[in-house]
C-alpha cells in the first residue's frame, strides 16, 4: 500500500495553503485537488494549475462547477485530446500559470 501527498500552492507567493495525504491509486491526486479546491475561503474565482494527469473531463468539468479556471497543461496525446480548449489555452493567464507550474507537479491554485 502507497500514500500520496498533496499539496494546494498559492502560486504569487509559494505558500502552501492546503494539504492531504491520500492512497495511491493514480486517480488521488486529482480527488484531492477538487476536495481543497472547493474548502478554499472566499467568493473570487480563482486559477488552477496542475500536470497532464489533471486533463480530464471529469476534473475540468468539476473545477468549472467550482468556479475555478483550471489552467492545467494540456495532454494532447491522449485519447480524444486535451479536456483545456482553446479558448483557455489561448488566454495569457493561462500562459504564465503553465509557467509558475513547470518546476512542480503540484495543483497550483492563484
Amino acid at each position: 500500500m502507497s500514500y500520496s501527498g498533496n499539496l494546494l500552492v498559492e502560486n504569487r507567493n509559494g505558500l502552501i495553503v492546503s494539504s492531504r495525504v491520500w492512497e495511491a491509486t493514480g486517480i488521488a491526486e486529482r480527488y484531492a485537488a477538487l476536495e481543497m479546491l472547493q474548502e478554499l475561503p472566499g467568493i473570487g474565482r480563482v486559477t488552477v494549475g496542475g500536470d497532464k494527469g489533471f486533463d480530464t473531463a471529469d476534473f475540468v468539468r468539476e473545477c468549472r462547477n467550482l468556479s475555478v479556471t483550471p489552467h492545467v497543461a494540456q495532454n494532447s496525446g491522449r485519447r480524444g485530446g486535451s479536456a483545456i480548449d482553446g479558448r483557455t489555452a489561448g488566454h495569457a493567464g493561462y500562459a504564465i500559470s503553465q509557467k509558475k507550474g513547470s518546476a512542480s507537479k503540484n495543483v497550483l491554485a492563484g
